[in-house]
């Protein structure tokens, strides 16, 4: 009988007090009617309030953070819609920014010693006096270089901008063919981030730098996209084949070190063929030809680098270097590595902590690695074949390395900057989610801002593999060319003593104190800057340390502050009498006397005459 008293709602109630505490709660509760839903529902909510007593209490609210990420997270989903919808209007917003802010670089940046040489070898009347200038020892790339310089020069004016228009052009190319290769397998987002992190690398430095390293950048970008192009066989596969095959080819005429662009390329395309089981022939066609066009520029000029320059051992450091430039800026190891200012290391090593931070918050959350494609089927953005080009690429510092070793060649950090590929499209395609990736892109625009912030109100700066301080224009304001006229009076040759900036001193003199510099044979690429001289009428003189002191008992020397001394006994110049000491700048200028052979032997006679 006490059974039959109860209702069904308190029979719903001991059922929900059952699935509350006994471990096979949910498998023996009764299924509920569907006109009972609602009942059910609020009877639940009352069990659970009346069971959870210990706890009404200690309600926390969110925290300050959680509120902010909660009011965030719709307008950073708002902005990667933004960019998405409105992508032309951005990348043309972020090309003007480019071009303003490395044009500024580009116009007040000084020559530095390497750029000397392509800007006296681009003023060469042909092809043919080019390539036998590299062929005896001037410098050693192939002549593309000079002949992109040359119509540049032509275009915007034998100066620093015109000298460095070539690399501006194809960094941004570069950086162009990032976006493209990562937005067309991810989204904007991503493309707008592998877009600009190139930007925040210490291999920036050379998208205005008058070497061919931008150039080939700029090519390296063109295959890439050309060979994504090529592989998914569309209608117009020809013209990427063609592009493929051109863009190689191009680079391999810039640069020796440019076959490392067929390892990414090479082996993403083997994958691609183990993968369909079939083989590409116009695609394996297109990566052939210009190995050859490579090899057949190459061999000569190593054999000009051993013949001018000896045989070559590179170390480990030049190894490490090639990833060092390839990441954000803040990252520097050792002292001769990526060196910067103070204001530019505490800025760059702050924004880049934060800049990883997000990178790898993104990162770790597998659902910001997969996208929904068209099916409905879930996948890693980019296809198997081109995760391994991209994987292949971060490791082109060792091909590098190995390569330069079996030749007894000279092997710098800077000739494996395609790393920057790689990172820059795995990065952006980690960040495609619009919560962290826009948080990424932020950090990223307010990197490259603070760093140009630092060059503008910086008077000088430091090439990152070797450390060159280089100073900007007007000239005078780097080079103290004033305080040497006033403090170097008369006719006397003054002495340059610093290995790499004779050179750019040489060219930046004005003509009245240019014909009184002598470089007294600078331990760095001595010989190359007499060949120099000889082929294309580089200014300046330089000389041996006793052939100019027997033709100059009385000179005055010139060279930084800290390394005077060091430099003075290196060449034995700290035995003579040092007289008027002016220093500005950082540098220093010096009289030294010398007594003259004849004065040597009157004051011999002398102490002779005494000591009878």
């Amino acid at each position: 009988m006490a059974v039959g008293n109860f209702k069904s709602q308190d029979l719903r109630f001991l059922g929900l007090l059952a699935e509350r505490f006994l471990p096979l709660r949910g498998e023996i509760r009764r299924r509920p009617r569907p006109s009972d839903q609602i009942a059910v529902s609020e009877s639940h909510d009352k069990v659970r309030t009346m069971l959870d007593t210990s706890t009404a209490g200690t309600f926390e609210p969110p925290s300050p953070a959680a509120r902010l990420a909660a009011h965030c997270r719709p307008l950073l989903h708002a902005v990667g819609e933004l960019l998405e919808r409105n992508r032309y209007v951005f990348l043309l917003l972020a090309s003007l920014g480019y071009f303003s802010v490395t044009i500024y670089r580009a116009q007040h940046q000084l020559f530095w010693f390497d750029e000397i040489f392509t800007f006296y070898i681009a003023r060469l009347p042909n092809i043919a006096s080019i390539w036998n200038a590299c062929m005896h020892g001037v410098d050693f790339n192939p002549p593309l270089l000079y002949l992109l310089t040359r119509w540049s020069q032509g275009i915007f004016g034998v100066n620093e901008l015109g000298t460095r228009m070539p690399e501006v052009v194809g960094f941004w190319v570069f950086c162009l063919c990032l976006y493209r290769f990562t937005s067309l397998r991810a989204n904007a987002l991503a493309g707008f981030i592998a877009l600009l992190l190139p930007l925040t690398t210490g291999g920036y430095w050379y998208a205005y730098d008058a070497r061919s390293y931008g150039v080939v950048l700029g090519f390296f970008g063109l295959a890439l996209i050309s060979w994504q192009a090529a592989a998914t066989r569309g209608p117009r596969q020809w013209a990427s084949v063609a592009g493929l095959a051109a863009s190689l080819s191009s680079a391999a005429l810039c640069h020796c070190y440019a076959f490392l662009l067929f390892i990414p390329l090479g082996c993403g395309e083997l994958a691609r063929t183990i993968i369909r089981k079939r083989f590409d022939a116009a695609v394996w066609g297109a990566l052939l030809l210009p190995a050859v066009v490579s090899v057949a520029t190459v061999l000569p000029l190593v054999r000009s680098v051993h013949t001018h320059l000896g045989t070559w051992w590179p170390s480990f450091n030049d190894l490490w270097t090639g990833w060092d430039l390839s990441l954000p800026a803040g990252f520097a190891r050792g002292r001769t590595i990526l060196v910067m200012e103070r204001s530019e290391r505490i800025l760059t090593q702050w924004f880049s902590l934060l800049l990883v931070a997000l990178i790898g918050a993104s990162a770790l959350s597998l659902s910001s690695l997969t996208i929904k494609r068209k099916d409905g089927s879930a996948g890693w953005s980019f296809t198997s074949y081109e995760t391994v080009a991209l994987l292949a690429a971060l490791f082109t510092p060792v091909i590098a390395f190995v390569s330069a070793r079996l030749a007894h060649a000279p092997l710098y950090g800077r000739y494996s900057l395609i790393v920057v590929a790689g990172i820059a499209c795995l990065v952006g395609a980690a960040c495609k989610r619009s919560t962290a990736g826009v948080l990424v892109l932020g950090m990223t625009v307010l990197l490259i801002m603070g760093q140009f912030a630092v060059f503008y109100f910086g008077n000088t700066v430091i090439e990152p593999a070797g450390g060159s301080r280089i100073g900007k224009l007007p000239a005078s304001n780097s080079f103290p060319f004033q305080m040497i006229t006033d403090a170097a009076s008369g006719g006397e040759p003054i002495a340059l003593l610093d290995d790499w900036a004779y050179a750019p001193m040489f060219y930046y003199a004005p003509p009245s104190l240019q014909s009184r510099l002598v470089a007294l044979t600078p331990a760095l690429n001595a010989e190359n800057y007499l060949r120099l001289q000889r082929c294309c009428g580089a200014l300046g003189a330089i000389s041996s340390q006793p052939d100019f002191l027997n033709a100059h008992p009385s000179f005055f020397v010139y060279s930084q502050e800290d390394k005077l001394l060091s430099k003075m006994e290196s060449f034995g110049l700290q035995h003579g009498q040092i007289t008027n000491q002016s220093c500005q700048g950082g540098h220093c200028l010096l009289r030294v006397t010398f007594p003259s052979p004849q004065s040597e032997t009157r004051q011999s006679q002398r102490c002779c005459d005494t000591q009878r």
